[in-house]
């Protein structure tokens, strides 16, 4: 799951690996090229800095689920119909 961690102009992307224990996320820090475990206290108390280079998570992006049958538009998203 890629995540977006940064200061006032957000530009960091890491990825947040799957499978990742109980004790933290397992996040692949490209700047060093290396997978770091990341305790869930860390990000709650936005001390993600000397793990990611960066303090504050600014964005997540998650998967959409599958569509609900018989809907029109996906889950999640809108529509914009003409009246």
């Amino acid at each position: 799951m890629p995540f977006l961690v940064g200061s006032l102009v957000p530009r960091h992307w890491c990825l947040a690996l799957p499978g990742a224990p109980e004790s933290g996320w397992l996040v692949y820090e490209p700047s060093s090229s290396s997978v770091r475990r990341v305790p869930p206290q860390e990000v709650r108390q936005r001390n993600l800095r000397p793990l990611l280079g960066f303090d504050d998570l600014q964005a997540v992006l998650l998967p959409a689920g599958p569509a609900v049958s018989g809907a029109s538009t996906p889950v999640g998203t809108s529509s914009c119909q003409d009246s």
